[in-house]
This record gives structure tokens, C-alpha cells and sequence, in this order.
């Protein structure tokens, strides 16, 4: 096994020399560089396949580096070259390690006209890109304070494969966006798939069901209890229970939060906002076996009559 292994390595080590041999664009010094093609970057990226070993001794596991170039084609950014957006390679073979693409700068400068202009999506929809972005920019999605866990946009969107989150092949696809956002909050995925909520990925011949950017919004993420958090969610809440959430609004509760209380129930202190059941259901937070005790979390001393109040 080690014997195959080895070969394979060496015939793959080969491979990859030989791309960068061919891929070369830079001459001698009396002669100037050729401008780098995309065909220049097809040449390696665009073989099915190709990688690179991240350990030295050259086995596996391999950091993948092939693109998909009719995919890419295909997506919102398809309109684009390789050096739109890796713009630090100025010659091949380039770095190693090259700079992250900066989405941020670029969406913003489209909305200004300032940025190239490939993708004709954007300049039918740049407003909302740039509200987007700068909503994004302002997120705890990237502002963690270690900048460690910060969700960079390819995390979400994918690098190369970016598609109108319409479009069912989105990773942002309203039936894609748990398991998207399920790769980092694995507790909440799991929550949310026993949920009433959920149930719509299980069963979606019964009706369509929210997912979690119908609840946290798309790039408007704020800090977990943050009151911006809260009220963005209250207000995703309504998108779908418009007469709740007005009524809620009509209350102390609504009242209070709206004049800005961060400890006055909201939807997620009496809804479960992960496991979220119908009201019929023993295990839901307002099911009549429980709905006394999810007062109490407030309220210590209420007693059987206080679960009368009218919540909405």
C-alpha cells in the first residue's frame, strides 16, 4: 500500500510541475512578461483534480484547487476573469499563498460605479448588493474578536460558485442555508431539524417553512442577546406572522422591547427559537404542560391564573 502510495504521489508531483512549467508566463529579463491569459489559469485550475498536498511529505490529505469552470461561467460572477479578483498575481507560477479576494471593497465600489463592471445582476440589483455588504461588514459574522471565527463571504457563498439565492443550486437557497450555516452551528442544526420549522426539509410536499436566514435575516447578524439581534429577529418572526407579531407589538412585552428593554420577552423566550413546536405539541414552551413554567422564567411567582394574559 505504501508502494502505491508513493507512486501516486510522485506521478502527482510530476503532473503539477509539469501545469506550472506550462502555465510560466514570465521571460527573461530583456524580454517583457506576457499577459497572463484565463487560459493560462485553465490550464491548471481548470483540470478536474488538481491539488496540492498539505503536508510536506507530500501524501494526503490534498487542498483541492480545481474550479468548476462551467459552474463558475454559470454563477453571478461568471462575467468576471481570474485576476478580477486575484489581483495580486502578477506573474505564474504566482505565491503560494495568495491574498483573501476582498469582496467587501468591491461590492461597495459597484454600488459607486467604480468597481469593473462584468456582472450585469449588479447593476440591476446594487443598491441591495451594497446594503448587503455594508450590513455584513457591520455583523458579529466579521467582527469576532479573535478574528478567528469570523464567516468570511466564501464561507457562506463559496468562492467561485456564487449563484442568486433564488436559484436552488445557492448555497444561500432557502432550502440550503441549514446545512450552510449548520457547517458552523452544528447544535442549532440539529435543534432546528426536530423542529415544527425544520419539518419543512423533511416533509416539503406539506407547505413551505422557515429557515434561518427567514429568521436571522441574510447578513444582518448581530451578537447573540444583543438587542439588535433581538429586534431583528422579532421583526424576521413577523415576515411570516404578521398578525402575532402586531399584536405582540400591542402589548407590554412589545411595547417594552420596542422602547428598548433587552430582558422583556420576545419571540425566542417563549417560542423555543431553534426547536420551535406547535402550540398542540407536549414539548412546545407554550403547550399547556409547559406554558406556566415558561412564564416563570420571568415571572417566579406566577401562578395557574397568570397563563390567561394574552401574549399576542
Amino acid at each position: 500500500m505504501k508502494t502505491v502510495l508513493k507512486n501516486l504521489t510522485s506521478s502527482f508531483i510530476l503532473l503539477l510541475l509539469s501545469h506550472l512549467a506550462f502555465a510560466t508566463v514570465t521571460t527573461d529579463e530583456n524580454t517583457p512578461a506576457k499577459p497572463i491569459s484565463e487560459a493560462d489559469c485553465v490550464d491548471c485550475h481548470g483540470q478536474q483534480g488538481f491539488a496540492v498536498p498539505i503536508n510536506d511529505d507530500g501524501a494526503p490529505p490534498y487542498r483541492h484547487l480545481d474550479v468548476n469552470i462551467p459552474a463558475l461561467h454559470q454563477s453571478v460572477h461568471g462575467g468576471y476573469t481570474c485576476l478580477d479578483c486575484h489581483a495580486d498575481i502578477k506573474e505564474l507560477p504566482h505565491d503560494k499563498d495568495l491574498k483573501t479576494v476582498n469582496c467587501i471593497d468591491c461590492h461597495i465600489q459597484q454600488g459607486e460605479g467604480s468597481a469593473p463592471a462584468r456582472a450585469a445582476w449588479l447593476h440591476k440589483d446594487d443598491i441591495n448588493v451594497v446594503m448587503q455588504t455594508k450590513n455584513y461588514r457591520d455583523s458579529i459574522h466579521a467582527n469576532q474578536t479573535d478574528n478567528k471565527n469570523n464567516a468570511e463571504c466564501a464561507d457562506c457563498h463559496t468562492a467561485h460558485y456564487v449563484y442568486p439565492s433564488s436559484s436552488a443550486k445557492a448555497t444561500t437557497h432557502k432550502l440550503n442555508s441549514p446545512q450552510t450555516c449548520g457547517k458552523c452551528h452544528q447544535e442549532a442544526l440539529e435543534e432546528y431539524r426536530h423542529s415544527i420549522h425544520g419539518a419543512s426539509l423533511r416533509t416539503p410536499w406539506k407547505g413551505d417553512s422557515a429557515t434561518c436566514n427567514d429568521c436571522h435575516s441574510a447578513h444582518e447578524i448581530g451578537e447573540k442577546g444583543g438587542m439588535k439581534t433581538n429586534r431583528v429577529i422579532t421583526k424576521q418572526c413577523g415576515t411570516c406572522h404578521s398578525k402575532e407579531a402586531r399584536s405582540y407589538k400591542a402589548t407590554t412585552h412589545g411595547q417594552l422591547a420596542w422602547l428598548g428593554d433587552k430582558d422583556v420577552a420576545q419571540c425566542k423566550d417563549c417560542h423555543n427559537p431553534h426547536d420551535t413546536q406547535k402550540v398542540d405539541n407536549p414539548h412546545a414552551m407554550v403547550s399547556k404542560e409547559n406554558i406556566l413554567k415558561t412564564c416563570q422564567k420571568c415571572h417566579e411567582n406566577a401562578g395557574s391564573e397568570f397563563v390567561h394574559f394574552r401574549a399576542h
